[in-house]
């Protein structure tokens, strides 16, 4: 049905395999990112000009990255895991960016959906039984913030 609706235009559909590991695969950067915006008040910009807060965040997902793994799931896309994993200067770079620009306030989530997530993957972590020092302060962070503030 959906190639059907799409067979007369120029977009082409691409239908992914593992769907479960490409969702698991976002929710590392998502909590990451918005755990640390949390933390910040909701502040972009300072974000932007605090590289360990950027370290931070990219050591996270790594470790996110990892826990996933242990659980036998494929990093999706791949090409993700090798950024963050491999670039990491570059990883800094993009995330000074992305927060630097006011389109980031539009895809931040809510305190709410992110606790939901962090509760997830809480058991994930369990499982898997893999360290996340970065990951976990990130978390506590997050909880420790003033979501009225955030906002």
């Amino acid at each position: 049905m959906l190639e059907k609706a799409f067979e007369s235009t120029k977009y082409k559909l691409v239908f992914h395999e593992d769907i479960d590991a490409w969702l698991k695969s976002h929710i590392v950067p998502i909590l990451a990112m918005n755990a640390a915006l949390f933390a910040k008040g909701g502040r972009l910009q300072e974000i932007a000009r605090d590289k360990d807060t950027r370290t931070q965040i990219i050591a996270a997902i790594d470790e996110g990255f990892s826990v996933l793994e242990a659980l036998g799931y494929t990093i999706t896309p791949s090409g993700q895991a090798a950024f963050f994993r491999n670039h990491k200067r570059t990883a800094s770079l993009a995330l000074k960016i992305y927060h630097s620009v006011p389109v980031a306030r539009l895809v931040d989530g809510s305190f709410e959906e992110i606790a939901a997530f962090f509760e997830a993957f809480a058991d994930w972590k369990r499982k898997a039984g893999v360290p996340t020092p970065r990951f976990d302060d990130l978390e506590k962070q997050f909880f420790g913030s003033n979501k009225a503030e955030s906002r």
